[in-house]
């Protein structure tokens, strides 16, 4: 990511979470939302929608297909916690599921 826009992203990122203890209902789920955007983008996570995409499926299948591949499973628990109910893949774990699934098709 260029230094420039990453500085830009973190202090979008401070900024909003400043402001969140304020907000109530609608506007804190949104802010709350997008604050959690942009932290993943800053450290370069990936979430499982945006990775389902890349491998042209959708993200129930995804999830069915790092289960039914033997050892991937295993192996992305014991060295990252990864459950079912996380929405986002580190950096780290994005090689372990080339490795067991291949290189997504649509990878940029």
């Amino acid at each position: 990511m260029n230094k420039f826009i990453h500085l830009r992203t973190k202090m979008q990122l401070n900024i909003l979470q400043r402001i969140l203890p304020d907000l109530t209902g609608d506007e804190y789920q949104a802010i709350k939302i997008l604050t959690t955007q942009l932290r993943n983008t800053l450290y370069g996570n990936t979430t499982k929608f945006e990775l389902a995409q890349l491998y042209d499926m959708n993200w129930r299948t995804l999830h069915k297909r790092i289960v039914l591949a033997d050892g991937l499973l295993t192996e992305l628990q014991e060295k990252y916690g990864y459950t079912k109910h996380r929405r986002y893949f580190l950096p780290a774990e994005l090689s372990i599921i080339e490795k067991y699934l291949g290189t997504p098709p649509k990878k940029t």
